[in-house]
């Protein structure tokens, strides 16, 4: 039996939620850990997400990256 990876979507915040961050990873625990540190280049060291609020586990990675593009067209309210 072959055990599939497993990935996340997650999204990240600023102090104030006025910046939200979406990505996808395999390593959520490191993905965080460069978010709150600002190694992580991009806009979320820009803005300073460092905040977790949301996660969800997925296999294959394909359906992470499909499910990271459909959550990117919602609407923030």
């Amino acid at each position: 039996m072959s055990s599939m990876k497993v990935s996340y979507v997650y999204i990240e915040t600023n102090y104030d939620k006025s910046v939200f961050y979406t990505g996808v990873t395999s390593d959520i625990h490191k993905r965080h850990y460069q978010h709150q540190v600002g190694t992580y280049n991009g806009s979320s060291s820009k803005y300073h997400t460092k905040y977790l609020v949301w996660y969800d586990v997925f296999s294959p990675i394909t359906e992470a990256i499909k499910f990271e593009k459909r959550l990117k067209r919602w609407r923030r309210s």
